[in-house]
C-alpha cells in the first residue's frame, strides 16, 4: 500500500487514512507505532519528486 507523505509538527508522517469528519490517522516515519489522529488543516503535503 502507498501512503502520502506528511508534515505535522515539523516532522515526517505518513497518511494512513482520511475520514469523511476531516481528521486523519498519521504515522510517524521513523516509528510505527506513534499514531495520532489530526485535522485535516494541520498537514502539510511533503513534495516528492517525480523519478524516472
Amino acid at each position: 500500500m502507498k501512503y502520502i507523505d506528511v508534515m505535522y509538527g515539523g516532522k515526517e508522517y505518513l497518511l494512513l487514512f482520511e475520514y469523511d469528519s476531516g481528521y486523519c490517522e498519521i504515522q510517524e516515519k521513523d516509528n510505527q507505532y506513534n499514531i495520532k489522529l489530526v485535522n485535516v488543516s494541520e498537514l502539510e503535503q511533503v513534495f516528492v519528486p517525480f523519478s524516472r
